[in-house]
């Protein structure tokens, strides 16, 4: 798991992250993280870049409602959904 970013207030809870990588190199890809904001009760997204992590966060995504702090994902690619 990734702590907040620095960019990040400190209101900003990060919880679950994980690895969407274009192949099976941890490095070549994007980790998303999770986040709740308590000052603005809003959730949403980083992305990072898997190889430069310490950069900080390349996006962040707003949801329309929070989500729950124990909601717990996988990224799976669609081949192996079939």
């Amino acid at each position: 798991m990734i702590s907040r970013p620095n960019s990040a207030g400190r209101s900003v809870v990060v919880g679950n992250d994980g690895n969407v990588g274009k192949n099976d190199d941890d490095d070549d890809g994007w980790l998303i993280a999770q986040f709740f904001d308590a000052d603005t009760s809003r959730s949403g997204f980083f992305i990072f870049d898997s190889a430069n992590l310490t950069a900080g966060p390349t996006a962040k995504l707003w949801l329309r409602a929070p989500l729950p702090s124990s909601l717990h994902g996988t990224w799976v690619s669609g081949q192996t959904t079939h």
